[in-house]
This record gives C-alpha cells, structure tokens and sequence, in this order.
C-alpha cells in the first residue's frame, strides 16, 4: 500500500516528523516483513473466524485432510502448539463434528485423530477464501513478481533452520 507524504488509510493529516520516521522504518526489511507479516495474519484471522474457527485449528485441520488420521502426538508436534492446549483444540473441533478421535488398534494408550467429511468441506472453502484473499493481498504484484517473493520467502525460511 503506498501512502502519499500527506495521508495515512485513517486520512489524517501526517506530520513532517512522521514522514521522516515511517521513510526510516521502510527502509529496513525486517519492519516491512513483520509489518506484512501482522497484516497477513490479521486477514487470515478474520477468514478464520468467518468459519467459527481459529488460526491454529487450520493448520490441524489441513494436516489431517492430507494425511488422513494421524496419532494426537503426531499432530501436536506437525502444528507446533503445546501439548497442554491441544487436548482442547483436538475437543472443540471434534465438538463441532469436523474431527473424531479413536483409540489406536494397535495400542490402546495412543489416540487417533481423523477429519471428517464436514472437516473436509470446511477445509477446502477456506483453501478458496484464502487464496482470493491471497490474491487480494499480492494484487500490486505481477506473476514474476510474486514468484520471485515466494522464492526469497522460501529461502530465507528453509534458512531459519541451518541457524540453530
């Protein structure tokens, strides 16, 4: 979004102290990722919440429509969260009937977790949702463009690995 010297999106008036500190901020990377970094995720929060659903209930959502069922340790280590709060993710989708959850065949001390044809469904109108509002959020980028983003993206987040 450009933002002329005079206005912000709100239409206030913006200083001249204010224009020098913002050049300053567009000037490094790291403020402009993490910049669009909160606006992606406020977007997607809201598409989320449009469903009844939460961020983090995609990401199990999604894991389970790829892989089919899965042990409730193997989502919980797929989606990063905590091991005290999936418990209650794994509830509220399941009480929603877009997950169910059953006792392993082979050892009856592991859970099951597997999404249902209604978690299907749900799963795949946000894939569309979200890839219009993917879209929306790229328009001022042509096709090479967004490419070449998602190559350097790609890069530097297969590199937060080779840091540790």
């Amino acid at each position: 979004m450009t933002i002329s010297n005079q206005e912000n999106p709100h239409g206030r008036k913006r200083s001249p102290r204010q224009n020098a500190a913002e050049a300053g901020l567009l000037a490094s990377s790291g403020f402009l990722l993490a910049r669009l970094g909160m606006e992606s995720r406020r977007r997607f929060a809201e598409l989320m919440g449009s469903h009844g659903l939460a961020t983090h209930d995609f990401g199990l959502l999604a894991a389970l429509g790829e892989r089919g069922s899965l042990p409730q340790r193997e989502l919980i280590r797929i989606m990063g969260v905590d091991p005290r709060n999936a418990t209650a993710i794994v509830d509220e989708l399941e009480e929603k009937g877009l997950t169910t959850r059953r006792q392993d065949a082979q050892d009856r001390r592991r859970c099951n977790v597997a999404i249902t044809s209604d978690g299907n469904k749900v799963v795949q109108q946000i894939r569309r949702d979200g890839a219009r509002m993917e879209r929306k959020f790229f328009q001022s980028l042509d096709i090479s463009e967004r490419s070449m983003l998602h190559t350097l993206l790609l890069k530097l987040y297969q590199g937060l690995d080779s840091e540790k």
